[in-house]
């Protein structure tokens, strides 16, 4: 359980960080379509963004495709972690 919350951590960090760039490239292109943005040399950056995500859940992976679901005694979690 400690891995698999351990997994959730980091793909959370990931996400803030992915949402936190996301949000500032749709400034950045925002000011550029209305003409605010005088620097047009980070255009081709902030069109390139891409979003991949990288499944980073071995923990849980490994608990499932083992079998190993039910050795989890809480219904609640167990319930929650495949839900």
């Amino acid at each position: 359980m400690k891995a698999v919350y351990n997994d959730l951590q980091t793909e959370k960090h990931i996400m803030v960080m992915w949402k936190n760039h996301l949000k500032h490239s749709i400034d950045y292109l925002t000011q550029v379509t209305t003409k605010e943005a005088i620097h047009l040399d980070s255009l081709a950056i902030y069109l390139d963004s891409e979003f991949y995500h990288a499944k980073m859940n071995s923990a849980y992976i490994n608990l499932k495709s083992g079998g190993n679901l039910n050795t989890i005694s809480s219904d609640t979690t167990r319930g929650a972690l495949t839900g």
